[in-house]
């Protein structure tokens, strides 16, 4: 049978034991049926553990790593990405297909043309949905390290890593993402909304050493964007080249 695989983001270290969350146990217990004896994939970002299941009861359930089975698979470069809020389904996919590509981490960001309207009350619901797509898409895709997903942030309120590149989709760019010379590993990538960014959120962005792209002829929807020119950057310096 093929062992179920655990993405946390705690330190796991060879015979010291683990605790699961709650929901976590739920999913162990109820939906995989597992059991004490049970033997299943344990990872964070330092990479693979075999860990036997010691207790598992209603709310909690203690894991005993017995050994490091893999390192970590985590991608070559650090993909932050920016991404315009959009639909709820929309956005979901975007976080979901990022996860499994391997970003390190995702900020919504809001713009002029954002069509959704943003209830604080609501948005923090909206990042804990996010995370809990984003740790399932680690499980199914077997990623060690799940990605930071932060809070949603105003455009003109970013403050980025100074050691960086930054990049901007935008279809009227004349430079390609095969031209952009890769000066480190971490990337900054910023996606617009439908209807894309306006000529003011440019410049704000460009301020922050951004180069505009255009990804090919076509003009892509938010959501395609994303998931394109994160396997171009896999493709031309990640782990799929």
């Amino acid at each position: 049978m093929k062992q179920k695989h655990i993405v946390i983001s705690n330190k796991i270290k060879v015979a010291e034991k683990v605790i699961l969350t709650e929901k976590q146990t739920h999913y162990l217990r109820n939906v995989l049926r597992n059991k004490v004896g049970n033997k299943i994939i344990l990872s964070n970002y330092d990479g693979d553990y075999e860990a036997e299941i010691k207790i598992i009861n209603i709310n909690s359930c203690v894991l005993l790593p017995v050994k490091k089975i893999r390192e970590n698979n985590n991608n070559l470069v650090n993909i932050h990405l920016y991404q315009a809020v959009c639909q709820q389904k929309k956005l979901d996919l975007i976080v979901q297909k990022a996860t499994e590509l391997g970003v390190r981490s995702i900020t919504p960001i809001t713009t002029t043309r954002v069509k959704v309207r943003i209830d604080d009350n609501k948005s923090r619901a909206k990042i804990d949905r996010l995370k809990e797509i984003a740790t399932n898409a680690c499980q199914q895709s077997k990623n060690n390290t799940l990605p930071q997903i932060h809070n949603i942030t105003a455009l003109n309120k970013l403050e980025l890593e100074y050691d960086s590149i930054s990049l901007l989709l935008d279809p009227e760019a004349k430079n390609s993402l095969k031209n952009i010379k890769r000066k480190n590993t971490n990337i900054n990538l910023f996606i617009g909304p439908e209807g894309g960014f306006t000529e003011d959120e440019k410049n704000i962005i460009t301020k922050l050493n951004a180069e505009k792209i255009s990804f090919g002829p076509r003009v892509l929807r938010t959501e395609t964007a994303a998931i394109a020119v994160i396997s171009g950057i896999n493709v031309l310096w990640g782990d799929c080249g």
